[in-house]
This record gives structure tokens, sequence and C-alpha cells, in this order.
């Protein structure tokens, strides 16, 4: 995947895009870390995704409303995140973690500061961790998450 590396500078405009047409994956640093704010809200919307084609690899995404558009549960009608304080990291990162291709019609690219590749490499590395720790232990990720949601 070649990611937006190269993009000038990027500032959220608060359209709501990036909401409505990604699936939203989750990692195994979020999930603690909503289970340390006891965020039921969230967590209990969370549903386990095949990662790929192998067996017992499995990552974790949002419910994402029904049609033919994704969009997160989480977008409020004011097109604003209700969960922007503790947002997951894949949102934390963007627009550098998205392929290139994927961001033309989303109005805050090119815009605001110049983010330094050191940066932005840091960042998708960051990421790349955290989603090979999300797949490697998505049995205990299941297991924290069936204690914390039903104390079982």
């Amino acid at each position: 995947m070649k990611n937006a590396i190269d993009i000038p500078s990027f500032n959220c405009q608060q359209c709501s895009w990036c909401c409505k047409n990604f699936r939203i994956d989750i990692v195994y640093e979020d999930v603690r870390r909503w289970i340390r704010q006891e965020r039921k809200d969230i967590l209990e919307d969370l549903m386990f995704v095949s990662y790929s084609n192998k067996p017992n690899k499995e990552i974790l995404s949002f419910l994402t409303t029904a049609g033919d558009i994704p969009v997160c549960k989480f977008l409020g009608e004011d097109k604003l995140c209700t969960i922007h304080d503790t947002k997951p990291l894949v949102y934390r990162h963007f627009p550098y973690n998205i392929p290139k291709a994927h961001l033309q019609f989303c109005p805050g690219i090119g815009k605001g500061k110049k983010t330094r590749k050191n940066r932005i490499k840091k960042m998708i590395s960051h990421e790349q961790a955290a989603f090979t720790l999300t797949v490697e232990n998505y049995l205990v990720i299941e297991d924290m998450l069936l204690d914390f949601l039903f104390g079982e």
C-alpha cells in the first residue's frame, strides 16, 4: 500500500468524509484504553473481521450503519466525532495511513501546517506494529472484551 506520506499538509475540515468511507479498524491499545476508561458504549459495538485469508487472523472493527457506504456509529448529527477525545489509533494517524489514491475527496489535504516525513514514518510504523500485535493477540483481546462486557 502506498501511503500518503508525501501529502504536503493536512488540517481536518470536519466534513466527516473519513467517517463515512472507511472501515474503522481497532487495535489492541485502543481496546486496553477503552477498558481502562470503562467505555462500554464503545466496546459493545466492536466486531471481529477477517484480516487475511489465514485462519485465526482477525482484527477488530467498529460496527457501521447499514447501507452502501459504511458510516461510523460515533458520527454525531453535527458531523462531529462523539468519541474524539479517545478516537481509535487509525483516526489519530489519518490521512497518512490511507493510500493516497483514496484521499482525492478529502478537503483537508493541502491545508494547515506541513507534517514532517519522519513523523509520518513513525506514525505508519507505530500503526503497522499495533496491527501486528492485534492480529497476534486477537484471542486475548476477545477474552478481555468478554470479561469487561459480560464479567465472564
